[in-house]
């Protein structure tokens, strides 16, 4: 028994005693009186493993704030009240980001049982019930991701609807939980491609602008709102998809406030405005098309990814409209767009392939209306370097081109 009105003394035991306390030793070794006392010093040195953890992905902390909240948990009292479920909690926090950091599928395993349990035991609709449950989905699609089962991320989107479901639309944690069952359903549509995911996917992204405050940047929340339609109506070819995707199209366009954000949301809307006129056929459809690539393309931060694909998305609705109409400045623009792309594009990579062969498609048909050997012979020499190792259909466009030569000037030959 320790002295406890020897305070400099009591402090020296538990100097002594925290280090092995909190490294897992023996607990044989350690007067029961102190752990109280022990705990106290422990928990905020777990507290700042975590925080290490999660902060900076901190694999060694994280394992520290696993090995100290097992500690704590081993010497609270299991009576299932709030300071053994908080605790409780606690490691499965801990576990929770080991797992992810280390890709560990047995501590994400232990992780999601004890989330299940400590939620099991909480009151629904609370706080502490709302966190435990969160956690929970996240770490059902952190397994997922390591084992690609589509079962964790529907139990993942079940779990975080249940929460939008129990707490208020006020609550702090009611659009984190929307926000949680919108990634869950995405990534699950992305491995089962199954239409009522999609359209439950749908309907919580509607959810998630519908609840964000008005003065918050939403322009890529109503894009990818805009993409979710654009698949349904792909799958469906439901009308309606496609004019409620164009229209929030153009909503991201009026919220893009970075030229990176304007450049995505203008290309976007090109590219369905375009799909929509060669579905429907109104003149409208593809002169807003171009305008919205055309701006896109002059946006486009110059360096950054999003620049040579703006470039090329001028370029295919500028020969969409030349397919459609046969308009001689068309196909002089997309010409331009594609070579400026072409330009852009780091050598050597599939991109670069795909728009060299795309600069050959266009020369190719100018080369077919106006009878210009010189765009047909320069349109041979690059699908052939475009083709050359690459995939199928670059090797195919290849033979689309020398078909042109032949029924021009009847040689076959490459």
């Amino acid at each position: 028994m320790v002295n406890e009105n020897d305070a400099s003394a009591r402090d020296r035991v538990l100097d002594q005693f925290l280090p092995s306390f909190a490294d897992g030793a023996d607990l044989s070794g350690i007067p029961e009186d102190v752990f109280p006392e022990l705990v106290e010093r422990l928990i905020p040195i777990a507290t700042a493993a975590l925080e290490a953890a999660v902060s900076k992905e901190n694999a060694a902390a994280c394992s520290r704030a696993v090995r100290y909240c097992r500690r704590i948990l081993d010497v609270t009292p299991d009576d299932d009240g709030p300071e053994f479920r908080a605790r409780k909690a606690a490691l499965a926090f801990a576990l929770s980001h080991e797992g992810r950091i280390k890709k560990s599928l047995d501590v994400l395993d232990e992780a999601i049982t004890i989330h299940r349990e400590v939620a099991a035991a909480t009151s629904v609709g609370s706080t502490g019930w709302a966190h435990t449950q969160l956690m929970l989905a996240s770490s059902l699609m952190d397994r997922s991701s390591l084992v690609g089962d589509d079962a964790d991320l529907e139990s993942a989107a079940q779990v975080a609807w249940k929460v939008a479901s129990e707490v208020s639309p006020e609550h702090p944690l009611f659009i984190q939980a929307v926000f949680g069952a919108v990634i869950s359903l995405d990534l699950r549509y992305s491995l089962t491609e199954e239409i009522d995911g999609l359209t439950r996917l749908v309907e919580a992204q509607r959810l998630l602008l519908a609840s964000l405050p008005g003065s918050l940047d939403v322009g890529r929340l109503v894009l990818d709102l805009s993409r979710y339609l654009h698949r349904r109506h792909l799958v469906t070819r439901a009308r309606p998809d496609l004019d409620e995707a164009i229209d929030h199209a153009g909503r991201a366009v009026t919220a893009a406030v970075k030229p990176a954000d304007r450049t995505l949301s203008n290309g976007w809307l090109a590219e369905l405005l375009k799909h929509r006129y060669q579905v429907a056929g109104q003149r409208s459809d593809i002169d807003r098309a171009i305008s919205a690539a055309v701006e896109a393309a002059a946006v486009a931060p110059r360096n950054h990814p999003v620049h040579a694909a703006a470039l090329t998305t001028a370029a295919e609705v500028f020969e969409t409209r030349f397919d459609w109409l046969g308009e001689q400045a068309d196909l002089d623009q997309a010409l331009m767009y594609s070579r400026e792309s072409f330009d852009a594009t780091l050598a050597g990579t599939p991109e670069a392939a795909s728009r060299l062969m795309q600069i050959a498609t266009i020369l190719a048909a100018r080369g077919r209306r106006t009878g210009s050997a010189a765009d047909l012979e320069e349109a041979i020499g690059l699908a052939g370097r475009a083709a050359s190792g690459s995939a199928r259909e670059l090797r195919g466009s290849l033979g689309t081109v020398l078909s042109i030569r032949y029924e021009m000037n009847g040689v076959l030959e490459y």
